[in-house]
């Protein structure tokens, strides 16, 4: 196909004045391309892993103007390289739309932010701060539930009862919560 066969190169072509749509590519990927994250060989690689799809979070929304939107342990893998992959970018967002494209929240509930999850669904705006929260989140959670700490198996379900599973409200679709992340931060700030 030549260029003025094509569709653009037509546009080109006789100069025309129709707008061209920005479209979105999704491919599927059928092979595994890393391993999840709880399933980690040591702390570093944990770290590491996170670390790396930070980065990928902070590219995305540097250069590309967007934001993840639902950061948790199920959406970042570990390569065979040990490298991390921040995966799952349905619910992401362009920066510059005015209004989000959910009346609901978005992300998993244990890794959403305090904030986010002390707002019923649609009254919180989901900002950058969110995200990075939902980071910390994932790294709490991971070495809680699947990291050598020493903790009683009691204590560890206590706290992932309270800070990560607890709401309250009617029903889960307008359920609010996250006192518990908040007070959390609040602490970790003061004692440091």
């Amino acid at each position: 196909m030549s260029l003025t066969s094509s569709p653009l190169g037509m546009l080109l072509a006789t100069g025309s004045d129709a707008v061209l749509r920005n479209h979105q590519h999704y491919f599927i990927v059928f092979a595994q391309v890393g391993t999840p994250l709880k399933d980690f060989k040591n702390s570093f690689e944990l770290v590491q892993a996170t670390s790396h799809a930070i980065e990928a979070h902070k590219g995305a929304y540097e250069q590309a103007k967007i934001l993840h939107r639902d950061i948790s342990v199920g959406n970042i893998l570990i390569t065979d390289e040990g490298d991390g992959l921040l995966i799952d970018w349905e619910f992401s967002k362009p920066l510059d739309s005015s209004k989000a494209r959910l009346t609901e929240r978005t992300g998993t509930w244990q890794f959403m932010s305090g904030n986010l999850l002390s707002h019923e669904p649609g009254e919180a705006n989901h900002v950058l701060a969110d995200d990075l929260e939902s980071f910390y989140h994932v790294l709490c959670w991971v070495t809680l539930m699947h990291g050598r700490h020493g903790l009683a198996v009691k204590a560890v379900e206590t706290q992932i009862a309270r800070a990560y599973d607890a709401w309250h409200g009617l029903n889960e679709s307008d359920a609010v919560g996250g006192e518990k992340k908040i007070l959390d931060l609040l602490a970790s700030r003061i004692s440091s």
